[in-house]
This record gives structure tokens, sequence and C-alpha cells, in this order.
């Protein structure tokens, strides 16, 4: 474990009031808002994003069919690992501006020759192998041209990282959408218009990455925000130190979540079996907005409380609940409407994926649990631990896909993922509770695990086609509001409340403007 000598920062304000004061204070409430408001700023702007890829996604499998895709998945999940460039850094910087925005300066250019010195490496690794491999000179060039835009996309985090620890998230999220806008309208034109192929869409990827950056970079100059090459940080050597951890977890995590694909493809040779997985996978990404978002809504205010208070545990335990309540019903709907889903975005030839896509619902279920745990860790500053969880998480993966693919295939690949998954957030669970000091588990999951029964009975007694869907969420939403109604009422008060409350006297720091840097 990481030894540290930071002292416990004070405490801010949280998502509720200890509950040995007996009241919500208004720091807790104006805490809670600002929280929420970031959320759904950044999820909103994820989820634009989300149903913009997504409905890319059917165009590419459309157009260039089961084939096709599986040679696009491939290149995707190949470009994809130079965001492993990013070293973690980003983590770091967010945490650090949340504590003392003045730590940007020289911090941030920092992250940005560290970003450049292991992503050029990176993209030229991937390159060698891609054509070593013999893969076809189309997927090589759409590999490269996907991979710039994945290293452009790596430092223009930085500025996101820096509007984050400042906790405005609504440019970020802008950025984002405004990227994928790009990528959506250029990549449709290529295919539908132009009739293009691989190449085609990933010159549409490197045009979408200019146009978030040039974004991002023109909000953060309006606001004021001009990084300086010199200012509070202790230099290259103290970044590196602290993002490596950091960095290591995101290489294992990014490996995690492509390399499925990859073995996948090695193993079978057939391109066909890779589009299926491929369109599985999508429906599982597709959820993860949820997590992220809020996730990363609240990583500012547990960088800044102190271990072990009686504020953070609470705070970690409604947050286990607010996230899983939204990624409970997303999972549990793969798991039981999983082949209508599927054949419903990726058209009929996709059938064959529903199995996949059931199982991946186990994966999605529980990752908003995984996404609380890890960034509690990180922001206490634990992040040692990660590279324990992801590493060991990719090396199950990996045994677990040289095992069942031979005999199960695509759905050989899910239960790796949903496996690993669910161990993975059950050690990272562990490890976080172990941090701040225990907290409860009919909290965090009492009420998510009642609507999951709920919709699960529901579901059994209206079917499993499209018609049972929508009522089966909305057992969902009846049974986990009356648990929760029941055990933790004081939760939904405080959500209530923040929901409410109107005008710019929030209270405390969410109420104050923030200053030019």
């Amino acid at each position: 474990m990481q030894t540290s000598d930071r002292k416990p920062p004070p405490a801010g304000p949280t998502l509720a009031a200890d509950s040995a004061s007996g009241e919500e204070s208004s720091a807790a409430v104006s805490g809670t808002r600002r929280v929420l408001r970031n959320t759904v700023l950044i999820a909103a702007g994820d989820a634009v994003t989300k149903v913009g890829v997504f409905a890319l996604y059917a165009v590419i499998a459309r157009s260039l069919g089961e084939s096709g895709f599986g040679d696009y998945t491939l290149a995707v999940s190949l470009a994809f690992f130079i965001r492993v460039s990013a070293l973690g850094t980003d983590v770091i910087l967010t945490r650090e501006v949340a504590r003392d925005p003045s730590r940007m300066h020289g911090l941030f250019w920092n992250t940005i020759v560290l970003k450049l010195a292991a992503g050029t490496p990176v993209l030229a690794g991937i390159l060698v192998f891609t054509a070593a491999s013999g893969y076809p000179v189309e997927l090589v060039v759409a590999v490269a041209l996907i991979g710039a835009s994945n290293l452009i996309d790596v430092l223009s985090f930085s500025l996101h990282a820096v509007l984050r620890g400042r906790e405005e998230m609504g440019p970020p999220a802008k950025a984002l959408a405004l990227e994928n806008l790009a990528l959506v309208t250029a990549g449709s034109i290529a295919l539908l218009a132009l009739g293009g192929g691989l190449v085609a869409l990933g010159g549409a990827y490197l045009i979408a990455a200019l146009v978030g950056l040039v974004y991002i970079r023109t909000a953060t100059r309006k606001r004021g925000i001009k990084p300086r090459r010199r200012g509070d940080t202790r230099g290259l050597g103290w970044l590196a130190g602290a993002a490596v951890p950091t960095g290591i977890a995101s290489f294992f995590s990014y490996a995690l979540a492509r390399i499925d694909a990859v073995i996948l493809s090695v193993m079978t040779h057939d391109p066909v079996v890779v589009g299926r997985y491929g369109a599985a996978y999508r429906i599982f990404d597709a959820t993860l907005f949820v997590s992220w978002g809020f996730g990363l809504a609240l990583f500012p205010r547990l960088s800044r409380l102190g271990s072990e208070s009686q504020s953070l545990r609470r705070l970690f335990a409604v947050s286990c609940m607010a996230t899983t309540a939204v990624t409970a019903p997303l999972g549990g709907a793969m798991a039981l409407f999983g082949p209508t889903i599927v054949q419903a975005a990726f058209g009929s030839d996709f059938a064959e994926a529903g199995t996949a896509t059931r199982i991946l619902g186990g994966a999605a279920a529980v990752y908003g649990t995984f996404t609380v745990a890890a960034l509690t860790i990180a922001g206490q500053d634990r992040q040692r631990m990660l590279p324990w969880i992801s590493g060991t998480a990719l090396a199950l993966n990996v045994a677990l896909n040289l095992v069942l693919i031979p005999p199960l295939g695509l759905n050989g690949a899910a239960i790796a993922m949903t496996v690993t998954q669910v161990l993975a957030t059950a050690f990272a669970l562990g490890l976080a509770l172990r941090q701040i000091g225990g907290a409860s588990p009919i909290r965090m999951f009492a009420a998510p695990l009642a609507g999951l029964a709920a919709m699960a009975g529901c579901a059994v007694l209206l079917g499993l086609g499209a018609a049972g869907l929508a009522p089966s969420l909305v057992a969902y939403a009846f049974a986990f509001f009356g648990v929760e109604w029941l055990l933790h009422r004081d939760d939904l008060a405080l959500f209530w409340r923040a929901l409410r409350r109107r005008g710019a006297n929030e209270g405390g720091e969410a109420g104050k403007p923030e200053p030019t840097i």
C-alpha cells in the first residue's frame, strides 16, 4: 500500500452531512446539487455522443456487413491502445487542481510532454504489429488514422482534466459531444454518400479529433485559463512517479476493454465472429457513460475529503447506491432483452450476438460500483493499488478467453469479460472499503437489488420481447424507490432538496465565482 505524506484535507461540501449532526447542512445540499448538475452535464453530453456514435455503428454494420464491421472493430481496438499514453496523468492533474487550482501551472505542460513521449512510440509499435501480422493495407492505414486521432484526444484531455478539477464539467462534455457529432457526420458521409471504407472512416476520426481539440482550447481560453510553463509543480519526475501507477492501471484497463476482440480475431480468423462480438460489446460500452459521468463529477470531492472520515464513508455509500441505481437496470435490460436490443440496433444479421449481449449485461450492472471504488482509491492518494486491480483482471480475462473462446466462440469472450468485471469490482470495492473504514452494504445495494428482482419478475410475466422492456423498467423504478423510501428516506430527501434548489445562492464554494487563473 502506498504511504502518503499528504495531510488529510479539510472536509469540503459532501453529498450529505455527517449523520451525527442529525440535520443536513446548506453545504451538503449545495454540494449534492453541484455533483448532480455536473453529472447531468457529463452524462447528457456523453448520452448525445453515445446515441450519435451508436447510429454510426449501425451505419457501419449495415454498410460494410459483418466482415467489414469485424475489421472496423479490430482497427478501433488496436488504435485504442494509444490512450495508454496518457499514463494516468489526467487523474493526477484533476486531483491536484481540485485541491489547489494554482497547481495547474507547469503541471499541465508536464502532462503534455509525458503524453507525447509515450504516445509516439506506442502508435509506431501498434502500426508495426498490424503490418507484421499480415493484415490488409487498408486496415493498417485505418489503424494509423484512428491511432493519430486517439493521440490528439489524449493531448486535449489535459485541458479536460484542468476544467474537471475546477468542477467545470460543461466544456469537456460539449467538446466530446461536438467531436462525436463531427465523427458521425463525416463518417456517415464517407460511407453513405462517398461509398468509402475503413480508410475513409479513419479520416473521419482524425477530423473529429481536431474539431474537439480546437473547441476545448477555445473554451479554456475564454475562461481565462492559460496554463504557464512554470508554476507550482514539482516537475516531471514527481508527476511521472505519481502518475505511473495510474498509467499502468489505465494500460491494463484499455487492454481489458479491447483484448477480447483481438484474441477472438487471432483464434478464430473470422471477421464475422469479431463483428458479432463487436456489436454486443458496443451495447455494453454504450452503458458506461452513466458510471463515468457520475464518477468524474464526484472525483474532485473525493480528492478533498480526509481518509476514514464519516463524511467520506457516507459519500461513498450514497454514491455507490446512486450509480448502481442506474447501471443495474441497464445491465438488467441487456441480460433480459439482449437479442431484441442488438437486432433493433444492428439488424437481423447480428441476431447471433444476442446471447453475448445478455452475458455482458452482468458487466454493465456492476460497472458503476467499480468506477466509484476506483476513483475513491485514486482520490485518497492510493493509486498504487490500481495496477493490482486492473493487472489481475487483465490476466484473468486473457486466461478465460484462451479457455472459453475455442468451445464457445464470441459467447466465451463475453463470459470472460463479465466474470472479470464482477471480480474486479469486488476487489476494488474491498480495497476502497478498507481505505475509508467501511460502509453499509444495505445502503449501497438493497434498493438496486430489489429493483432488479421486480424487473425480472415483470419480464417473466410479459415475455422477453420488445413489449416487456418498458414495463420492466417501470417495475424496477417502483421497487427501487419503495425500498429506498423504507430504508433510507433521508437520502431521497437530500437528493430531492438538491434538485429543487434554485438560484445562484447555493451556499459554500458552489455559489462563489471561480477565480481566473
